[in-house]
């Protein structure tokens, strides 16, 4: 028997029994894993299946490289024949479900062969860095292009999560990060390599951009060597083929100039974290530059009337003391970010708790306020049916931990067990910037003492919370953002309309409705989904956070809109919202709208986590950029520019 040789995991995700052990660590509390099986409720990520990267010591076939054992199946390489001969490269894997173990669910899922599709990155420890960029001609590798491959893959399998040591078998677990949730920095890193990467991707469902053999080569019609080199083709190519590789070998050759190619700013909008205001230079990059979000004081608006309906529906009942007075908590995400600055003040200024401060509400962490006479905010009064109640905000601070990452689920369990610790019994909603947040604190004291929590994102996990006393959440409209994104780069690349398939229907049928689905700020260069609110009446229609928007879910026709190639980061792989609901979104409308994209996940503390594997900006067609920090958007397009 072969001795198989050392290897390396690192994993983005655990299994679930180390996840449950994780979360009892950090916070005291298990959240909830959903799962498909006969025999289990708890829902698996892909993540927890599949390792993102392994190191190996020397180039063997990767028969001889062991695959880590799963109580929910069997995972193995694709072709366990092939040798690593680069010192990055990525491999195929699928993983067969066990009998009992429904995975259909799962991003990468074949229907016809009943198993899971994805990759892991393969780093060979003895190749020197620089044979990184020598070619290989196996099916089984793929070119990152990502500097920091080498780097995060360390040779120490131990790493800190949060402030638990916990060996590379044991991780966060799943939805315990909301928006800035990352770990420490080395270890996001390691997560983000391939988590985030689009080559999760079914390889019978998109081409990618693997060659196998010189004949493979020559199918192909974007490596078409002829093509690029401008030797008329031979007459037995069609002339679609001819055309296709005619438009990729351009694109190769670089006719068009990094600085002058399409850009989408998303979910971040270039501003100064200090003051709000827009970067306009950025928004300006060149003609073909959008941002796409959401109408932030739209959904904060309705953020706050949500409570405060709530409150007014239920203010007899809701009082738990019976003080007359209506005390909430408020989790605060990220105090220089304009989503949780605009949450905050759209809370404060419909309970009549906000302070204004330079002509707008302060936005600033009242700490503890029990008495009522913190300076950021103020007691307001509400009469419901003859009786006059105060509302207080009790305390608020940012859920910042200790790595220095904003939006931390963990930091607001730990946050609201002191304040209820304190003061439990006064506590009568909480309200939380988001829903990763709002979730831990729910299920880790408001579920139990029936306490209504109001989160902001419509995630899966808040959404299902509602039929179990979670007060309500806000739906961003997700699908519509993610089409957007994807969909300005599209318009740019064929040379079209910017408002083709937006809110002018293209040739497939696809159209929005502005006002009701978005709005279009001219000025600002800016796509803004419209919120919704999700409720007690209204929640089993938000069910499903993946799904397409059905008026924008049609094919569009290659002839017209022919593959083109995205690079797209996410600022933090373990970021909720982005990743269990954003990205799933993208990689379903990317398909419908022609485009190669792939997917680069960031550390959620710094941008050259993610700039650093912006290498080569001349292989893309088009770029999709959300920023770690509103304030750099100068980071991106000074790589562009060059």
């Amino acid at each position: 028997m072969k001795k198989k040789k050392n290897v390396m995991y690192r994993k983005s995700v655990s299994l679930l029994a180390a996840a449950a052990m994780t979360a009892v660590l950090m916070t005291g509390q298990v959240y909830p894993v959903v799962a498909w099986g006969q025999n289990t409720e708890t829902r698996l990520e892909k993540s927890s299946l599949i390792p993102d990267n392994i190191t190996i010591d020397q180039p063997i076939a990767l028969s001889e490289v062991t695959l880590p054992k799963s109580d929910y199946g069997t995972l193995s390489w694709a072709d366990d024949s092939y040798i690593p001969d680069k010192r990055v490269q990525t491999c195929e894997v699928v993983f067969k479900p066990a009998a009992d173990v429904d995975l259909s669910y799962i991003s990468g899922w074949d229907s016809e062969k009943k198993v899971v599709k994805g990759k892991i990155t393969v780093v060979v420890s003895s190749i020197e860095e620089s044979s990184e960029d020598q070619p290989s001609d196996t099916a089984a590798d793929v070119e990152t292009g990502d500097e920091s491959s080498e780097a995060s893959v360390p040779d120490d399998t131990t790493f800190d999560n949060k402030d638990t040591d916990i060996k590379s078998d044991d991780v966060a677990v799943p939805g315990e990060n909301q928006q800035n949730d990352s770990e420490t920095s080395g270890k996001t890193e390691d997560q983000t390599e391939n988590a985030g990467n689009k080559q999760n991707s079914e390889s019978d469902k998109k081409e990618e951009t693997i060659e196998s053999t010189p004949a493979s080569n020559e199918a192909k019609s974007e490596d078409n060597t002829e093509a690029a080199a401008g030797i008329t083709t031979p007459a037995e190519k069609t002339e679609a083929a001819a055309t296709e590789a005619a438009d990729s070998a351009a694109s190769a050759d670089a006719t068009v100039e990094n600085k002058d190619k399409p850009l989408c700013w998303f979910n971040r909008q270039p501003s100064s974290s200090a003051t709000g205001e827009l970067d306009k230079e950025a928004l300006n990059f060149n003609g073909n530059t959008y941002y796409v979000g959401f109408d932030a004081n739209q959904g904060a608006e309705l953020q706050g009337q949500m409570v405060l309906d709530y409150i007014k529906k239920n203010a007899e009942t809701i009082d738990r003391n019976g003080d007359g007075v209506i005390g909430y908590v408020l989790a605060i995400g990220d105090i220089g970010h304009n989503d949780s600055i605009a949450r905050t003040r759209g809370v404060r200024s419909t309970l009549g708790t906000g302070v204004e401060a330079d002509g707008t509400v302060d936005s600033t962490p009242a700490g503890t306020n029990v008495d009522g006479k913190a300076k950021v905010v103020q007691d307001a009064t509400l009469e419901v049916d003859g009786k006059t109640y105060t509302i207080r905000e009790l305390a608020s601070q940012e859920m910042k931990n200790s790595a220095g990452a904003t939006w931390d689920a963990a930091t607001a369990g730990n946050a609201i067990g002191i304040w209820t610790a304190s003061f439990g019994d006064q506590i009568d909603v909480v309200v939380s910037n988001n829903d990763g947040m709002g979730m831990s604190m729910f299920n880790a004291w408001a579920k139990d003492n029936k306490v209504p929590t109001f989160g902001y994102d419509a995630n899966s996990d808040a959404v299902a919370a509602i039929g179990e006393g979670y007060g309500g959440t806000i739906s961003q409209h997700a699908d519509v953002q993610a089409y957007l994104t994807l969909r300005v780069l599209r318009n740019a690349l064929d040379g079209v309309d910017i408002d083709t398939g937006i809110g002018t229907a293209d040739d497939a049928g696809n159209c929005l409705v502005e006002g009701e689905d978005y709005r279009y700020s001219e000025e600002d260069r800016s796509y803004y989904a419209l919120n919704i609110a999700v409720t007690a009446e209204n929640y089993n229609d938000f069910t499903d956070s993946t799904r397409v928007y059905d008026k924008v879910a049609n094919q569009l026709d290659e002839s017209k809109s022919p593959s083109k190639k995205v690079w797209l980061n996410i600022y933090n792989a373990s970021d909720n919202f982005l990743s269990s609901t954003y990205q799933p979104l993208l990689e379903k409308y990317d398909d419908l709208l022609n485009l190669k994209v792939d997917y680069i996940g960031g550390d959620g503390q710094t941008e050259s986590n993610i700039t650093n594997r912006l290498g080569n900006p001349s292989e893309y067609d088009a770029f999709a950029i959300n920023m770690v920090k509103t304030d750099n958007a100068a980071a991106y397009t000074s790589l562009l520019s060059k």
